[in-house]
C-alpha cells in the first residue's frame, strides 16, 4: 500500500521564533513527528528539536514484534530522553528541555500516534469523514516526556490535581472526557482501511483569530480548512497549508501561535 508523508510548520505572530518542528520520511517506516515548544521555558526551539531527531534516531524500536507494544513505547521513551539529555549536556545547556512531543508510525496495516504532552490528532475516513482529538490539560501545563524521569516532577503534577482530557469533534457532536492518565502519552492504533489520512498538529490550530474582533475560529472550521486536500501525491501538506493561510490572512485572520502538521495520506482511497 502506497503511504503519502509531509509536514509543514508557521511562525505564530506573538512568537520572535518559531518554537514547532517537524519531521516526516519512510524510512525505517513512514513516520511523521511534530514537536512544539514550551513557549515559557527558555531553548524551547531548541527542545523541539532536539526531541524530533532523537524520536527519528529511535524509530527502529517500534518494529520489535516480539515486544509487546506497552514495552516498545517504553524503550522509546527512555532511548529519546538519553539522547535529548545527552545533546543537553554536550551543550552545556542545565535548563529541561520542555516540548511536546508527537509521533505517528504506519506498520502491520495500522496507524500509530502517541502524544506526550498536548495537541491534535486527526483523521478522515475513506467518506471524507473528520475526527478530530484535542489532547487539553488543565490550567495549560502539560505533562512532558522530559518529564518522566525528573525527581519529584509526577508527585507534584499529581498533588496540583492536573487533570488531561480529550476533547473529541465528529461531524456536528462533540465529547469531552476527563481524567486521562496524566503520566501515560495519548495514544490511537486505527487500521488503515479505515481512514485516508492522519495527522498531528500542534495546539497552535485552535489560536486562529478575527485581528478585529479577537474571537477565535473555532478548531472544527480550522481543521476542515487545512484537510481539505485537492491532491495526496508529493508536498501535499505543504500546498495545502500554504493555501489555507493565504486564504486567513485574506479573510483578517491571525495565526497568534505557531502551527505544524505532520502526517500521511493512505494509498487506499
Amino acid at each position: 500500500m502506497n503511504v503519502n508523508t509531509d509536514a509543514y510548520v508557521t511562525k505564530g505572530a506573538l512568537h520572535d521564533v518559531c518554537e514547532d518542528y517537524v519531521l516526516h520520511g519512510h524510512e525505517p517506516m513512514p513516520f511523521w513527528i511534530v514537536a512544539d515548544g514550551c513557549s515559557s521555558a527558555v531553548h524551547s526551539e531548541v527542545a523541539a528539536q532536539c526531541l524530533c531527531w532523537a524520536a527519528k534516531a529511535e524509530l527502529s524500536i517500534f518494529l520489535l514484534d516480539e515486544v509487546p507494544m506497552e514495552e516498545r513505547v517504553s524503550r522509546f521513551e527512555l532511548a529519546v530522553l538519553s539522547r535529548v539529555k545527552s545533546v543537553a549536556c554536550l551543550l552545556n545547556m542545565t535548563t529541561p528541555l520542555l516540548a511536546t512531543l508527537m509521533v505517528g508510525v504506519v506498520m502491520g496495516g495500522h496507524a500509530y500516534i502517541w502524544v506526550w504532552g498536548d495537541g491534535v490528532v486527526a483523521t478522515v475516513s475513506p467518506e471524507s469523514e473528520l475526527l478530530i482529538h484535542s489532547i487539553e490539560y488543565s490550567g495549560n501545563r502539560p505533562f512532558y516526556l522530559f518529564y518522566q524521569q525528573e525527581s519529584g516532577v509526577q508527585e507534584r503534577f499529581l498533588e496540583l490535581g492536573a487533570n488531561k482530557a480529550i476533547v473529541t469533534l465528529e461531524g456536528g457532536s462533540q465529547t469531552h472526557v476527563d481524567g486521562m492518565p496524566v503520566l501515560s502519552p495519548y495514544s490511537l492504533c486505527v487500521p488503515l482501511s479505515e481512514i485516508c489520512f492522519v495527522a498531528c498538529l500542534s495546539d497552535g490550530v485552535d489560536c486562529v483569530v478575527d485581528k478585529l474582533s479577537r474571537k477565535k475560529q473555532p478548531l472544527v472550521k480550522v481543521m476542515q480548512g487545512v484537510t481539505a486536500f485537492k491532491q495526496a501525491h508529493g508536498e501535499f501538506i505543504q500546498r495545502r497549508m500554504k493555501r489555507w493561510l493565504k486564504t486567513q490572512l485574506k479573510g483578517g485572520f491571525v495565526m497568534l501561535d505557531d502551527v505544524s502538521m505532520a502526517g500521511a495520506w493512505i494509498g487506499n482511497c
